[in-house]
């Protein structure tokens, strides 16, 4: 009897070890589909949000073919763009977020609002490459974005088509059908963006929204040198918090986020948003999930593993590669 006491116990440690591990530390198989659904130099701020969150997935450690990048691709090449192969997220030209080390895997018109809904529900043609297939499972988390311009219940498609809230609905029914994903984080940024969730009744899905019903997203930053503004507020809110967790990351040899993203819960991310620096409200809705936003890691979305990279552009993309 005391033999069979003295192994309950030792069971009972481990599993208390394991619980109180960071759950940070889990093995995640997370992808993420990163939509600028605009096209035009105009637009500029609308390449550099998706390419901003590009950026910081793969710093994160998300790897390149568990992202699907779908972008215009007309801005970093522009005739009107004086820093040729370059986008940058604010006037200080800290960062490139281009180069050719970008992977566009929908570009110009292969944006629609068909391909769009064929990738996350898996509906391909026979021999679709791999580029452009979202192979996620039951055991992948998903990141959907979304940067561009809308109204109530409507994201438009380069000028040209909308999406429409209950098609987007739909589409993520059809995906929990088919087992698609565990959880999905769903985000847009553009006007009036939590209308785009109205008809949303899938469960284990969330969205985090730039504005409400009657509320416009702004812009941030306007950059002289480029002569248009380079970022929306929510997006660079997003993207400068998620650097300034970076920078107060400690490392170590098998984990290098004992600090900053790894502790980060989402409630704790959305706090930081201040309408008066947004000039709209962002708005969360979890209803959904069967977990509360203060148990949802932020890793749980923006990382795949615990190294950061700090992805760069391997080159400089110059004029000459323009052209």
């Amino acid at each position: 009897m005391n033999i069979w006491l003295l192994l309950s116990a030792v069971c009972l440690v481990c599993v208390a070890a394991t619980a109180g591990e960071d759950a940070s530390s889990a093995v995640r198989n997370n992808w993420a589909v990163i939509v600028d659904a605009s096209r035009y130099w105009f637009n500029y701020r609308h390449a550099a949000n998706a390419l901003g969150i590009y950026r910081e997935l793969r710093d994160f450690g998300v790897p390149e073919d568990h992202i699907i990048l779908m972008l215009s691709d007309d801005v970093a090449c522009s005739p009107r763009n004086g820093y040729p192969g370059q986008v940058f997220l604010s006037s200080k030209h800290e960062r490139n977020v281009y180069g050719e080390a970008i992977q566009v895997d929908y570009r110009g018109p292969e944006v629609t609002v068909l391909n769009l809904l064929k990738l996350l529900e898996g509906r391909y043609e026979p021999g679709t490459p791999a580029n452009k297939r979202l192979d996620s499972d039951e055991t992948s988390n998903v990141l959907v974005y979304f940067t561009g311009h809308g109204g109530e219940e409507f994201f438009k498609f380069q000028d040209r088509e909308e999406l429409v809230a209950i098609d987007f609905a739909e589409s993520l029914e059809v995906m929990a059908k088919r087992k698609r994903f565990h959880e999905m984080l769903v985000i847009f940024d553009t006007c009036q963006a939590d209308t785009m969730l109205n008809k949303l009744r899938t469960a284990g899905v969330f969205s985090i929204t730039s504005a409400r019903l009657g509320e416009n997203a702004y812009s941030y930053s306007s950059d002289g040198a480029v002569g248009l503004s380079t970022v929306d507020r929510f997006t660079y809110h997003t993207t400068d918090f998620l650097e300034n967790l970076a920078k107060g990351s400690k490392s170590t040899a098998n984990n290098v986020f004992h600090t900053g993203m790894a502790n980060t819960r989402m409630d704790g991310f959305l706090a930081h948003f201040d309408p008066s620096f947004t000039i709209s409200h962002v708005t969360a809705r979890a209803q959904f999930m069967n977990r509360t936003l203060h148990e949802i890691l932020l890793p749980d979305f923006f990382s795949n593993s615990h190294t950061r990279i700090h992805f760069v552009p391997d080159r400089l993309v110059t004029s000459e590669w323009c052209s």
